[in-house]
């Protein structure tokens, strides 16, 4: 947990998809993952105390793109939730 005062973009990103991973609310899942920064510490792959959160922000990452294709398919906007599927399939591992 950050100190008062402090802005985390982590921190900003966990809490804003647990909100909108609930709901079916298509900006709340936009403004998410606007907040996403990439990878958590990309530079310390081997960090073993960030390991479990790296992969936990990149889950939820992935499954708001996900959440985000399936709500625009359903409002029936199939070319943004065909980006947003393609882009949860480019940043799954092969």
């Amino acid at each position: 947990m950050a100190p008062d005062g402090l802005w985390v973009d982590v921190e900003a990103f966990e809490e804003a998809a647990a909100a909108a991973q609930g709901t079916k609310d298509i900006a709340a899942h936009e403004q998410t993952l606007r907040l996403y920064g990439g990878e958590l510490l990309p530079d310390d792959p081997y960090e073993e105390w960030a390991a479990l959160r790296r992969e936990a922000v990149h889950l939820s990452h992935v499954s708001l793109l996900r959440g985000l294709g399936l709500l625009l398919e359903d409002a029936g906007d199939l070319p943004h939730a065909i980006d947003a599927l393609q882009k949860a399939l480019a940043v799954v591992p092969k």
